[in-house]
């Protein structure tokens, strides 16, 4: 287990950051930096010499009592976009207390730093870094956001200039934005939203260049793609110990599948012609009401890894505007959002960031831009909401407490069946107590028809499952003995105005060695009504298993 010092908590920031690439503690790509990096999964014991006896990684997290104490036990830089608040101490007091990143929100944008052509202004840029510089412990990491992006351009970026007119002034903004902050701002969003909706050839909603899908933007339509490429190499050159993300809107939902394609599409052309771009940042902005599955933003976050890519959250936000019910029961859904998206980042090494864009609901963007909502961790008079409960509880280990009910009658299966539990297409249960994973019984299901899903399944009670809220369904399985190794999936079914659903909470390879545990967290979003639900453990038929701790709870 990692070791830890009472001294080290709260300093990730001021002696860790340039660790990364001097311990190799992660592994990294060749062209990655060797300073200014990305931060250690652990933190050196002692690192003060002061002889202060290490304590464990937990201990640490007990210790913890704010969001960047709990970060830095974990290795995690946890951010917040940073605005200029004038006369509201309290926003600075939390960005210095819960926040061990800051990301200048518009300050680094060309817009704001260059209004007139040939002047600079980086008063409010540099006053972001030197209070990231000057926080009081340890100083923030800062991430620059961002060089080159289609919106809030000069006004003077527009289409009389010429191709070459628009890769000098492009070139000079890089080279003079990254060489002046060189060793303050350790990480630069060097190109933002560059991708187009949908896929080449036919469904592309931008300019197609070699199969993948861009955005139609000044920059495409003047210089071609090869402008990204150009852009990271600029950056690398005016400061080549910073690590270059590419940022884009991804957040693992259907909605943005053709982005997410052509961000992986880029990110194989761009290393394979050896561009300096060291990582993806998936910005995040979600509505709690369609929220991704947990696995899901692993599975996005594993695709960038697999190229040896860096990944950070960069701009998470969780709007609850759609969902219904109370607002106590809107934010409690908000806070299991924040805790899965947390979790999920923290469940994949190659995930290093997570930050939020904005922290406080008082000086959300959404707000102008989509209408009233409540979308961040902080309500307007800068109290804690539920939500930074839960991702303190993700970085904690913690699971999200609840006082809801179990769902599911009689899942030990330690008293008598009483219809509660059912098998479909031909198959049979009965209890046995041949073995068990909890208590002395447990659910035999024998096979019915061939290659169909057999059992077991209990109907829940639709008026105890309300529409648009997380639940955890977990069960353990086994094979019976002699039985071969099977595939087993965790289902909840119901039917609604849109007809039948199954949503998979958790799959996984049983055997007849042991008891495996499916345990998973889905999104329950029906259209109109629920008129039947169900849960559903077991393979797709065809084998004898045991079943037993069957549950279903909201959180």
């Amino acid at each position: 287990m990692s070791q830890y010092t009472p001294s080290t908590v709260g300093l990730l920031g001021a002696i860790n950051l340039c660790l990364w690439a001097c311990t190799g503690i992660i592994e990294q790509q060749d062209s990655l930096p060797t300073q200014n990096g990305l931060p250690p999964s652990t933190i050196p014991a002692d690192p003060g010499n002061r002889g202060e006896p290490p304590i464990t990684e937990q201990e640490c997290l007990d210790q913890a009592e704010t969001l960047s104490d709990a970060a830095d036990c974990r290795g995690l830089l946890l951010g917040t976009s940073l605005d200029l608040v004038q006369g509201e101490p309290e926003y600075d007091a939390i960005v210095d207390r819960e926040f061990n990143t800051i990301t200048p929100g518009n300050y680094l944008k060309w817009g704001p730093l260059q209004p007139i052509r040939g002047e600079w202004n980086f008063t409010n840029a540099d006053q972001c870094i030197e209070r990231a510089q000057a926080r009081a412990g340890s100083p923030q990491y800062v991430k620059g956001h961002t060089l080159v992006w289609y919106y809030q351009l000069p006004g003077w970026v527009d289409n009389s200039l010429t191709s070459n007119e628009l890769s000098t002034a492009l070139h000079q903004h890089i080279q003079t934005t990254v060489t002046r902050y060189k060793g303050k701002v350790s990480s630069w969003d060097v190109v933002n939203e560059a991708m187009g909706f949908g896929t080449c050839p036919n469904q592309c909603e931008g300019q197609c260049f070699s199969g993948i899908c861009y955005r139609d933007t000044i920059f495409s339509r003047k210089l071609g793609p090869d402008y990204i490429a150009q852009a990271f190499r600029w950056a690398h050159e005016a400061d080549p110990s910073a690590v270059l993300i590419y940022n884009e809107i991804l957040n693992a939902h259907a909605t943005v599948a053709g982005v997410e394609r052509n961000t992986f599409l880029l990110m194989k052309k761009l290393l394979a012609e050896n561009v300096p771009v060291h990582g993806v940042g998936l910005q995040t902005h979600i509505n709690a009401h369609n929220a991704p599955r947990t696995q899901d933003m692993r599975n996005t976050i594993r695709r960038f890894t697999s190229l040896g890519l860096k990944v950070n959250i960069s701009e998470i936000d969780v709007g609850i505007r759609y969902l219904s019910g109370s607002q106590g029961e809107k934010l409690n859904t908000q806070r299991a959002v924040y805790y899965e998206m947390t979790r999920a980042c923290l469940a994949e090494p190659g995930c290093y960031a997570f930050s939020l864009w904005g922290f406080t609901d008082k000086h959300s963007w959404i707000d102008s831009f989509y209408g009233p909502d409540d979308p961040l961790i902080f309500d307007e008079s800068y109290q804690k909401k539920p939500a930074y409960d839960g991702i303190m509880r993700a970085l904690k280990n913690k699971p999200l407490s609840t006082n809801y009910p179990d769902r599911i009658a009689n899942g030990g299966f330690e008293t008598e069946l009483s219809g509660e539990w059912s098998a479909w297409n031909g198959a049979s249960i009965q209890r046995s107590q041949i073995t068990s994973s909890k208590g002395s019984w447990s659910l035999k299901c024998r096979p019915g028809t061939p290659g169909n899903w057999q059992c077991p399944a209990q109907f829940i009670n639709t008026a105890t499952l309300p529409n648009q809220r997380y639940y955890r369904l977990r069960a353990d399985l086994r094979c019976a003995q002699g039985e071969a190794n099977s595939e087993a999936s965790l289902q909840l079914y119901f039917k609604d105005d849109d007809g039948v659903h199954f949503i998979t909470a958790s799959r996984k390879t049983i055997s007849d060695q042991s008891w495996t545990t499916l345990d998973g967290r889905i999104f329950l979003s029906a259209k109109g009504a629920i008129t039947e639900a169900a849960i559903y453990a077991g393979p797709g038929g065809d084998i004898t298993l045991f079943a037993d701790e069957i549950s279903l709870t909201q959180y």
